[in-house]
């Protein structure tokens, strides 16, 4: 297994997108965008929610050109699953 080194920046850059997520979970979290990515601005909290992480990323980098991003899976403790594994939703 190969270890990745993460930044401090990295992981506080992680550690604010959840922040942010967590603090306007009500307004991201329904039911129709269970599954979708959300890309959040760190820094101002903007966020773009769509079914394209290529484009929500695009989306938030239009409006803030200098955004620092990070991108989650809404409803998802993981964006991603890696080799067919499940994804563990998160508790409500």
């Amino acid at each position: 297994m190969t270890t990745i080194a993460r930044t401090q920046s990295e992981t506080t850059n992680e550690e604010s997108a959840w922040l942010i997520y967590f603090n306007r979970r009500t307004e991201i979290e329904v039911e129709q965008n269970i599954g979708r990515f959300v890309t959040i601005d760190v820094e101002s909290g903007d966020y773009e929610i769509g079914d394209d992480n290529v484009q929500t990323w695009r989306e938030v980098k239009a409006r803030q050109s200098q955004a620092v991003t990070f991108t989650l899976r809404v409803g998802y403790a993981s964006t991603f699953s890696r080799r067919g594994g499940g994804m563990t939703r998160l508790p409500r």
